[in-house]
């Protein structure tokens, strides 16, 4: 499987990304983002996409400031087409954006929420290295 990462924003993001972006998210059964948010987050924070071909298998939406939260990542969302799973697509998003974020900014420290009951996303993020540091209530 050959995958290719690609920035989506303003400059990049084609109406067929959009449509696999919304369709993605839907999807993933959860409460997904309207249209018009989720391009808004597209457009306003960081989201890359982990595309085979043409094909999206996931993409994450991350959001970096300086002046907030002691200047980490924060991890916004994270989405793998259900076909996509446990193929690694999720384990290739995460390293990209630390790579991208250490090498433009110096940043190490990456955080996110994760419900309780996400058992697979739980797994993932521990045998990353990411440690728990509370629970939300």
């Amino acid at each position: 499987m050959e995958l290719s990462m690609i920035r989506l924003d303003a400059d990049t993001l084609t109406q067929d990304h959009f449509d696999q972006l919304f369709l993605l998210e839907q999807d993933c059964g959860l409460d997904s983002y309207p249209p018009e948010v989720l391009l808004e987050c597209v457009v306003d924070l960081e989201t890359f996409g982990c595309f085979e071909g043409e094909k999206l298998l996931g993409f994450v939406t991350t959001h970096y400031s300086s002046r907030y939260l002691n200047g980490s990542v924060y991890i916004i969302n994270l989405n793998v087409r259900r076909s996509a799973r446990r193929q690694g697509i999720a384990t290739v998003l995460l390293h990209h954006i630390c790579q991208y974020y250490h090498s433009r900014h110096s940043r190490r420290t990456v955080s996110l929420d994760v419900g309780k009951t996400n058992a697979g996303a739980l797994a993932l993020y521990r045998k990353l290295g990411f440690r728990e540091l509370g629970i939300l209530s």
